[in-house]
């Protein structure tokens, strides 16, 4: 889940590659293309053009990073190391003896030491994998959630019983925001449910009544909190809400942006199992676009919602 390719710019021959390509890599797939070197999409519009696969307007808006369904979220971006001396297929072997990569499709002109794209395809859809299991660790549930993450413009995060006061909940927070210091993702949202959150659980007592910080009281732990981080120029908002006998009902754990989402089993926090027992799940495209309406496009019809933003 969330492999890795490297794939030549020139990897195609056909309008059926271009289309195998985008149906195989994505979000919905957990399947990313590496933006290796940072002139791909460069090198690949210009290999299109060589060949006339398709017309130069639908290129163009093919490569067009605004372009939801073009090939922008197929991409991966990566710092790896690019000498202009030497090609793409020597650069990539480079990087393929530490095993940057999980597959790599070379050129359709020269392809050696590497397969060209119609004998990788095979591999591909044999070893997709949409689903994993985790043993609860932090950094396993940030390395699923970097592809998304990295791409921004804004992520989005659905825990019901997620505590931002929590040392784990804070961990998690600082983690996200290392993450995007110089991505595109410029604002994190976390929708929790109110009353879980207000409550007191370090005041907790079998056998008596809970208690519950204030709306005010818990601003200003939380603002208090997040100062620790260096937030940047980021922004951040912690959306308190009321789901009871309205939608949608706040349940599964979500990681969500306009690309894609994954479902988590359990919530981002630290169980630490010996053995992998968490199911993360890729949201499919349907149900993917419903998340989008409720919280990105903002139609939930929640009973009450209060907003802590920094």
């Amino acid at each position: 889940m969330n492999f890795i390719d490297a794939v030549s710019p020139r990897f195609c021959a056909t309008t059926r590659d271009l289309d195998d390509l985008l149906s195989e890599y994505g979000p919905y797939q957990g399947r990313y293309i590496s933006n290796y070197p940072k002139s791909w999409k460069r090198e690949l519009l210009e290999h299109l053009s060589d060949i006339k696969v398709i017309k130069l307007a639908a290129q163009k808006q093919l490569l067009n990073p605004y372009n939801e369904n073009g090939i922008e979220p197929l991409l991966m971006d990566d710092s790896y190391p690019w000498q202009e001396s030497l090609t793409w297929t020597k650069n990539v072997e480079e990087l393929q003896k530490n095993n940057k990569f999980n597959e790599v499709i070379g050129d359709i002109y020269d392809p050696a030491p590497f397969d060209i794209f119609e004998n990788v395809i095979p591999r591909i859809k044999q070893n997709r994998k949409r689903s994993t299991t985790l043993h609860g660790r932090l950094g396993e549930y940030i390395h699923l959630i970097k592809p998304l993450l990295k791409k921004g413009p804004a992520a989005y995060l659905i825990d019901p019983y997620f505590q931002a006061l929590s040392p784990s909940g804070e961990s998690f927070i600082s983690r996200i925001f290392e993450n995007i210091s110089k991505s595109n993702c410029f604002n994190v949202h976390i929708f929790t449910r109110e009353v879980n959150a207000l409550e007191k659980k370090s005041n907790r007592q079998k056998d008596k009544l809970k208690d519950f910080y204030s709306f005010k009281e818990y601003e200003l732990l939380v603002k208090e909190s997040l100062s620790k981080f260096n937030i940047g120029n980021k922004g951040f908002y912690l959306h308190l809400v009321d789901d009871k006998d309205k939608t949608p009902e706040l349940h599964n754990r979500f990681f969500l942006t306009k690309y894609g989402c994954i479902d988590f089993g359990k919530g981002f926090d630290h169980f630490d199992y010996e053995t992998a027992q968490i199911s993360v799940y890729i949201v499919d495209r349907e149900h993917h676009l419903n998340l989008v309406d409720w919280f990105i496009n903002e139609k939930s019809k929640f009973k009450s919602e209060k907003v802590i933003s920094i």
